[in-house]
């Protein structure tokens, strides 16, 4: 027959919840062995209607509210069950973490319940990062496997979650600060602790980070005297922040060691392997005359010197002993020639642009050597006016001649 809520007394609700929570309970903790717990409802409603029950929609509702009791009254027991099997800082450390768990709490905690996606791609790279991933159910499954001996394990682990929601997605990132704010509530929970456990659940601790001397002058405060002083809870965010930064920094400073390792072992291979050509390449008769030119020297110092005004890398000897022996397939004298042949406004921008090939220089100094001499020329071969007027050294005619020497 068709019946509604109204017809269900409730002291006959009441009567076949206790036949089913019952059984249920036994079954469960049998069949769950610390795990999740999960009721199907429709066994229980099967059990109304084995007492020839009527259910609809409303009583559905009941029952449902019925299953939830079953179940938190069935974890409560199975919490009880494994606290007596832990030992006193542990049984603080389980406390923790189910207050933690709490539904007060799972707004702000929920995204570390969880393991990370990682075929979420926003968490593209993840394990490439994230050497030692933590999640608090994970927690919650050490503690069922007796994974734990001390309260130090579980809060490095707590603090293992805090601090990969920071270092995965940075300082500033809304996850991070959501880790922030985890991070203060487990610490307001530490803060409850006696001086014992709190020793052991330290930052420097379960982490490594040093607490400054002024913040355990301040923990120690808490606890002198006769009477009880208002616990203290550190910020240890700015702590955790500067850890992780300080070790994003070591990270990115070895990466640039090694990448400058690399390009040096690389240049000096390429070096190695220009010698080796060289060797083949030049006799020994250019090698000799390069070997006994002075002036080589003379023009590195000058470069030097005008590096800023010329706006040229720094130049070697060995560069520059080069560009000599081979003019034509030498970078090193076409930026040479190219700041030297350009004005000085040109000149500032010469780094955004190639040098210029070996054609276009040489045609360009052989054109304004011919406008000096043919200065010298029409000044009746006064070589010392004519370098003056230049701006050249008095004896660059007197090296060079009369005539002109490229062709």
């Amino acid at each position: 027959m068709d019946c509604t809520l109204h017809d269900v007394n409730i002291e006959v609700v009441n009567e076949v919840s206790n036949a089913v929570s019952a059984p249920l309970s036994d079954a469960v903790v049998t069949k769950s062995n610390n795990k999740d717990i999960n009721i199907d409802v429709e066994k229980v409603m099967h059990a109304f209607h084995q007492h020839d029950y009527c259910i609809d929609a409303d009583v559905t509702s009941l029952l449902k509210r019925m299953v939830r009791s079953v179940e938190a009254s069935v974890r409560q027991e199975l919490d009880q069950r494994l606290e007596l099997r832990l030992s006193y800082e542990l049984q603080q450390g389980y406390r923790i973490l189910k207050e933690l768990m709490s539904f007060p709490n799972s707004n702000v905690l929920k995204y570390f319940f969880d393991p990370v996606d990682v075929e979420d791609s926003n968490h593209e790279g993840y394990h490439d990062r994230i050497k030692k991933p933590m999640w608090l159910r994970k927690i919650k499954q050490k503690f069922d496997a007796f994974a734990y001996e001390t309260i130090t394990e579980v809060v490095a682990d707590i603090r293992l979650a805090i601090e990969n929601c920071i270092r995965y997605h940075g300082p500033n990132n809304v996850l991070s600060k959501k880790a922030y704010r985890f991070n203060t509530m487990l610490e307001q929970k530490l803060a409850l602790l006696g001086w014992e456990l709190r020793e052991k659940t330290t930052l420097e601790a379960t982490t490594g980070v040093s607490v400054s001397t002024p913040a355990k002058v301040a923990l120690a405060l808490e606890f002198s005297g006769t009477r009880r002083r208002k616990a203290i809870v550190p910020n240890d965010n700015s702590q955790l922040v500067s850890q992780i930064r300080a070790e994003e920094e070591t990270k990115r400073r070895q990466a640039r060691m090694q990448n400058m390792d690399l390009k040096r072992r690389a240049t000096e291979a390429a070096t190695q392997k220009e010698k080796e050509w060289e060797e083949v390449f030049f006799d020994s008769s250019v090698k000799k005359h390069i070997a006994k030119s002075w002036e080589i020297p003379q023009m590195n110092h000058f470069f030097y010197l005008t590096q800023e005004a010329l706006n040229l890398p720094l130049l070697n000897q060995f560069e520059l002993e080069r560009s000599f022996a081979m003019p034509r397939e030498s970078r090193t004298l076409g930026m040479i020639m190219t700041s030297l042949l350009s004005t000085p406004t040109t000149r500032l921008r010469l780094d955004k642009k190639p040098p210029m090939p070996y054609r276009v220089w040489s045609r360009r100094l052989k054109k304004k050597m011919l406008q000096w001499y043919k200065l010298l020329q029409d000044k009746d071969y006064n070589r010392e006016l004519v370098a003056l007027k230049l701006g050249l050294d008095p004896t660059f005619f007197k090296i060079l001649g009369k005539e002109m020497v490229l062709t």
